[in-house]
């Protein structure tokens, strides 16, 4: 059956159904031009069934591989004569590494042993001797060996990055907890302060403001348990930056030896002390794969307000996605940050070459 996690590329799904074109045609054209012991249907029949399953191995990793090697055995067994057409080999090698590759354990190792039982079964059946044996199984084996390779590379990689997004989100949350914090305790000193100010004769007053003040000392309480599960470390004392750092950011770009661009459009306006931290982090993840990765000489920083969106251009002249594969792990916490607030990111090599980084965030609420 499918991966059910995994959205199958339309190229591949064509890559694949060529593949299976290629290999029906050659197969075919062996069994209309070869001596078989089959009627020609017959012949046509099985090729078919071996071959033309391959266009979606993807979507039944383990039901096209059986469906395969079963029709490959049959043939072998019922036409000993045409068994040995070029294109069974490939077939064989093929149904190996979709397993492997593709199949979920433990349907998939089952499966793949099943299969290598059929194949033997039928070489057995043909009088094969030792040394065929052993070439169906280097034949399958190892593209089989080669496709859970890939797979464990493969789910690695998926491991690696659900723990680069978690260790993003716990830091998130380590900073918007100061921020919250702080908001809260403000909340907390001025609704004391104004109920330490009431005449005498405003009680119900006093005891509503004295319910505020209770309600925000247990949130800072509870925010504070909640941090413990997640904080690793000692708490930061340094205030948390925002756009008016951004100057200071920039200078540690240009001590780096890149020139440095920076221009502010548009009316600037005050912003949610977290959605300024977050643009804040976004610039100074975009600078820093800029030193480490881009290998680039000069760079732009644009910061654009606008009535409902603030926009953030950050782009160099380096190599783009050429400079080394990735630009880094950066972009992993600037995503999760961008979504935190309902925005959306773009991240990629340019056409006229180098990097851009672009976001979108809404700063209506702010």
């Amino acid at each position: 059956m499918p991966s059910p996690h995994l959205a199958v590329p339309r190229h591949l799904v064509a890559i694949d159904g060529i593949i299976a074109a290629a290999l029906l045609a050659l197969g075919e054209l062996a069994q209309l031009t070869g001596p078989s012991a089959l009627p020609l249907a017959a012949q046509i029949g099985l090729t078919a069934l071996y071959t033309a399953p391959l266009a979606v191995r993807r979507f039944a990793p383990i039901a096209v591989p059986l469906c395969t090697v079963i029709c490959v055995a049959l043939l072998g067994v019922l036409d000993q004569i045409s068994s040995g057409q070029p294109t069974i080999p490939l077939a064989i090698a093929l149904a190996g590494f979709t397993l492997g590759r593709h199949g979920r354990p433990p349907a998939g190792g089952i499966a793949a042993a099943a299969c290598l039982a059929a194949l033997w079964m039928a070489m057995l059946l043909t009088h094969a001797g030792a040394t065929d044996l052993a070439f169906a199984f280097l034949i399958y084996a190892s593209p089989y060996g080669f496709g859970v390779a890939l797979r464990a590379r493969a789910r690695h990689a998926t491991e690696q990055a659900e723990r680069r997004v978690a260790e993003e989100r716990a830091l998130i949350a380590r900073e918007l907890h100061d921020i919250v914090a702080h908001s809260l305790s403000v909340v907390s000193l001025q609704t004391q302060a104004v109920r330490r100010g009431l005449a005498e004769t405003h009680v119900d007053e006093a005891r509503t403001l004295e319910a505020v003040e209770h309600t925000a000392r247990e949130a800072m309480q509870d925010m504070r348990r909640l941090l413990g599960t997640i904080r690793s470390g000692p708490a930061p004392l340094a205030p948390q930056p925002g756009l008016a750092q951004l100057d200071a950011l920039i200078a540690e770009t240009r001590r780096a030896g890149i020139l440095v661009e920076s221009t502010v459009n548009g009316p600037v306006a005050a912003l949610q002390p977290g959605l300024d931290l977050t643009c804040y982090r976004i610039v100074q993840e975009a600078l820093t794969n800029v030193r480490r990765h881009s290998h680039a000489t000069s760079s732009s920083v644009e910061v654009r307000y606008g009535p409902d969106m603030l926009e953030i251009d950050v782009c160099d002249n380096g190599l783009g996605a050429a400079a080394g594969g990735r630009p880094g792990t950066g972009l992993v916490g600037m995503r999760e940050r961008v979504l935190l607030y309902g925005g959306d990111l773009t991240a990629g090599p340019q056409a006229t070459g180098g990097f851009r980084v672009h976001a979108r965030l809404p700063v209506a609420a702010s």
